[in-house]
């Protein structure tokens, strides 16, 4: 996100939400739950996993100023993936319904997410193919 973008986010959720401390490896939601909430970065960072066990991958880092939990906020749907901070960790969260209703009323933040996902989404592929030329 640009400089004024993230601080327009940050105003969004310190305005609208609940600060929320996490320890190392606190779970911030699991792959498959509802999506309820979304999180904004204020401090430290998360990785997002998918799988149990063997299968459990890393598919992404959220560093400071990074929107998690975006998507199925969006879309209503289940989460894709499982956020875990990697170390402590302080995020700022919203409820899902009020981040919907700012992205219809503000332009400029829908714009800013819309590449934020565009990123993330050119991230993964990019992840998946070297993946794919490495086996």
């Amino acid at each position: 996100m640009t400089g004024q973008a993230l601080k327009a986010t940050g105003d969004l959720f310190e305005k609208n939400g609940k600060t929320r401390q996490v320890g190392d490896g606190d779970e911030l939601y699991s792959e498959g739950s509802a999506s309820i909430e979304v999180f904004f970065v204020q401090q430290g960072e998360i990785t997002l996993t998918r799988g149990a066990g063997s299968a459990h991958q890393v598919v992404g880092q959220k560093p400071v100023g990074s929107l998690v939990g975006e998507s199925a906020a969006l879309d209503e749907g289940s989460r894709t993936v499982s956020a875990v901070a990697k170390g402590p960790a302080t995020v700022l969260v919203l409820p899902a319904e009020v981040f919907r209703k700012a992205l219809r009323e503000d332009d400029t933040l829908c714009f800013e997410v819309a590449v934020a996902l565009a990123r993330t989404l050119r991230s993964t592929t990019e992840s998946a193919s070297s993946e794919q030329r490495i086996s």
